[in-house]
């Protein structure tokens, strides 16, 4: 009789093993699918970007208002923006109320942020221009800028970046790309022109920052 009770416990445990592994699969694989979806504008720009490369002047960029057809196009000079050619990206640049998260996500909405409490382009000191690189996960944070930088660690020493600002254009080559933690805060310098671009890596989580560091030059 004890017998008979093992094997019915034994082929209960194995359906119950059987039913959590299931559950546990179905999960991932929605998980996964969601993950995607949320993201598909972020991997619709890597993909564009790997086969731009591939097949150059053949392929139309489509997608974001933050993207451009060609990297010969530029926003007005009247307009405070940014424009990597590299990449392919422009966008309006936004003053943001503060360098207060919320204040930041808010500009978010309307292009790429310059932190207020920082250098102005042109100036001395450090200019500091974040931007997302995939949608915010709350949908109220969204704008038409969601995947802006979604490329921006694609940048390598000698890269230029175009900023216009106050009716002014200020060309910056790109000298340095690293990686850290969103906790570590950006220390000011006032010795030299810098531009740190800054957005979330990688595309799609909140894990690390990659910064772009340019330096002015002459136009």
């Amino acid at each position: 009789m004890p017998k008979v009770f093992q094997k019915i416990k034994d082929f209960f445990n194995k359906n119950a093993f059987r039913e959590a592994s299931n559950f546990f699969f179905l999960f991932a694989f929605m998980f996964l699918i969601v993950i995607v979806i949320m993201n598909l504008g972020t991997i619709l720009n890597n993909l564009q970007y790997t086969i731009g490369k591939s097949l150059p002047g053949k392929i139309e960029i489509v997608g974001e208002a933050a993207m451009t057809k060609s990297a010969k196009a530029k926003p007005s000079p009247q307009i405070n923006s940014i424009l990597i050619p590299k990449i392919k990206a422009k966008a309006p640049i936004v003053v943001s109320q503060s360098d207060k998260e919320k204040d930041v996500l808010l500009a978010l909405k309307e292009g790429v942020v310059l932190y207020p409490s920082f250098s102005r382009p042109g100036e001395k000191g450090t200019v500091i221009i974040s931007g997302h690189s995939s949608p915010h996960i709350f949908y109220f944070y969204r704008g038409k800028y969601n995947t802006i930088f979604t490329l921006l660690y694609k940048l390598v020493r000698g890269d230029k970046i175009i900023v216009y600002y106050n009716n002014e254009k200020f060309t910056y080559k790109t000298i340095n790309k690293y990686y850290f933690s969103p906790s570590k805060e950006i220390e000011q310098q006032k010795e030299k022109p810098l531009l740190l671009l800054v957005t979330c890596y990688p595309p799609g989580t909140d894990w690390k920052r990659v910064v772009i560091e340019a330096e002015l030059i002459k136009n």
